[in-house]
């Protein structure tokens, strides 16, 4: 009599192992199973722990034949966390998101933004603070470096450079702490839709103008201590408001995007070819200040000769502007750029 033909048999999507048994349908696993299941069947074939010969039965079906060095085993999917699926499903020379370096000023925490801003800021302002006192009288004054170091030190000696320290120290910490922190809001807050450039200029502007108008006052003691002005001054604390703010939101506008998009054109193609983070970050940092106040420094000049005008006076911006142009004509609003440049 002819032999009946073995009934079909239907593949299960399980792990490693052969099948069973006959199964009318095969049973669909979780994706981290079927991706267990793969993984197991390579790494046993590849061991010879798996030695099952594949082929076509006379009904057309797949079926699996162990082999006399295989062993039954129980039928057992491994179930592999979401992190673990991940990390083994992207290739090893694929960078992943969670390994790109963010290139942002403004990126990030908040709380560590404005904290770092603020202990950066007064730290930065201990150092140079006399170049700050020279520059300021530079610009008040009008005079050259070298006579404005000779007035300061034969009037007051070297304690005539630290005048107005306490207002500006803590002026400069809050600034530094608003522009970052309320500027990593403001970012978060904005369409990804729009160019980062964008974004940096917008976030960067609104924290600048906000805080000059929280800090102008303060700003406006310090010129005067520097000057040494009598300290019962306190008259006309928003003088010089308007290039102030002008100064401040244009200039931080300049300075965040040209910063950030420096620090992208520096980031190396490959992480692990660029350690110096730092390095790269003082060389944005430092290029986008230069070109900032190249902008800007002529409202800072303007801003500090209206602070330092006796509040009597009441000199409206377009009457300063005519009194420096009739001083030393365009040059005049760039008297004390190099101390600047040097902070």
């Amino acid at each position: 009599a002819p032999a009946k033909p073995p009934p079909p048999v239907a593949a299960a999507t399980c792990c490693s192992c052969h099948t069973s048994g006959s199964m009318a349908t095969p049973t669909r696993l979780p994706a981290a199973a079927a991706t267990s299941s793969l993984r197991s069947s390579l790494s046993d074939g590849l061991s010879g722990s798996f030695a099952g010969n594949m082929r076509r039965d006379s009904g057309g079906e797949t079926s699996h034949e162990p082999s006399e060095y295989s062993s039954p085993k129980e039928c057992k999917p491994k179930l592999l966390s979401e992190g673990e699926v991940a990390s083994a499903d992207i290739p090893h020379n694929v960078e992943t998101s969670s390994q790109r370096q963010v290139i942002d000023a403004m990126q990030g925490s908040v709380a560590l933004n404005a904290a770092a801003g603020a202990i950066a800021g007064g730290s930065v302002l201990m150092a140079v603070f006399p170049i700050d006192s020279v520059k300021t009288h530079m610009q008040a004054h009008g005079t050259s470096l070298p006579n404005t170091l000779s007035t300061l030190v034969s009037r007051g000696g070297l304690g005539s450079l630290y005048r107005g320290f306490s207002p500006a120290m803590a002026e400069h910490a809050l600034n530094r702490g608003i522009l970052f922190g309320l500027g990593s809001v403001i970012k978060k807050k904005l369409p990804e839709s729009w160019a980062e450039p964008v974004r940096d200029a917008a976030s960067g502007g609104g924290a600048a103008l906000f805080k000059t108008v929280m800090l102008h006052p303060a700003d406006t003691i310090k010129c005067r201590w520097q000057l040494g002005q009598p300290r019962s001054e306190l008259g006309g604390l928003y003088q010089g408001f308007g290039p102030a703010a002008m100064r401040s939101s244009v200039g931080m506008a300049i300075w965040l995007s040209v910063r950030n998009a420096l620090e992208r054109a520096l980031q190396p193609s490959d992480p692990a070819e660029g350690p110096l983070i730092s390095y790269r970050q003082f060389i944005s940092g430092a290029t986008a200040s230069v070109v900032t106040d190249l902008c800007t420094f002529p409202l800072d000049t303007l801003k500090k000769n209206l602070q330092a005008a006796p509040s009597s006076a009441r000199l409206t911006m377009s009457e300063m502007v005519t009194r420096l142009f009739a001083d030393g004509g365009f040059r005049r609003f760039f008297v004390g750029d190099k101390p600047r440049l040097v902070v």
